[in-house]
């Protein structure tokens, strides 16, 4: 769910997290470093998950889908899981170097710290991994406090 900012223009948005699919993000990490477990080795390990919440949804139907190796790629390689805002990944429905995307570090609350995206991004098949001078790992900060946000911070991100 995309939730406004306040007082940001029409367009500024800051996700919060849902705790049970932040805990698969955070668990798939885990798995991946820690493990060393490939996207195809944690896709078999999440199929063990019994909960159906915590499985991805079909952005068309709307409806649960089991875990596939892409989609587990897409969460590694995904920065928005360090509480960083991405614009401008294609243009012109072509992939854009992460050199030229447009970041906003600590635009709304991590699920991992920028270390650990640093670290699975080592861990990608060559050519495969985000790099960028905008995403240091040492320079992801907590999200600056929101005082408008009276439920502390806690809610859905989809």
């Amino acid at each position: 769910m995309h939730v406004p900012a306040p007082g940001g223009g029409r367009r500024r948005v800051r996700l919060v997290v849902d705790f049970g699919p932040a805990s698969v993000v955070s668990a798939i990490y885990h798995w991946r470093i820690d493990d060393r477990l490939t996207p195809r080795a944690i896709t078999t390990r999440l199929h063990g998950i019994p909960d159906p919440t915590l499985l991805p949804v079909d952005p068309t139907s709307g409806l649960p889908r089991p875990w596939a190796p892409a989609a587990v790629a897409r969460v590694l390689a995904n920065p928005v899981y360090t509480g960083a805002t991405v614009w401008g990944r294609t243009r012109a429905g072509r992939p854009v170097p992460p050199d030229e995307w447009v970041i906003c570090l600590g635009a709304h609350q991590p699920i991992i710290d920028g270390r650990t995206f640093h670290h699975a991004q080592l861990l990608a098949p060559p050519g495969a991994g985000i790099f960028s001078a905008q995403l240091p790992p040492w320079e992801f900060v907590d999200p600056p406090t929101d005082p408008g946000n009276t439920n502390g911070g806690q809610g859905p991100i989809t």
